[in-house]
């Protein structure tokens, strides 16, 4: 809702500390920075490899134990 509300105030409280740039969500900052440092900000701790996306960790970190968060209400 937070997030949400800040398209009716056009407020952008994330600001990149290399060059001031601001951006209304953090994951907007979180990848831009990727400019700057060139390093995936998100990395799985268990076997070291990186990714630009928190979802995609997420997926990643699936393949760990073989538990997906989600099923297909058709076919489980």
């Amino acid at each position: 809702l937070i997030t949400h509300q800040y398209l009716h105030t056009q407020k952008q409280p994330y600001s990149c500390g290399e060059c001031r740039k601001i951006f209304r969500w953090s994951p907007c900052l979180i990848h831009y920075q990727l400019i700057h440092t060139g390093e995936p900000p998100y990395q799985c701790e268990e076997w070291g490899k990186s990714f630009t996306d928190v979802s995609n960790l997420i997926t990643h970190q699936c393949l760990h134990d073989g538990e997906w968060p989600y099923k297909c209400q058709e076919c489980g």
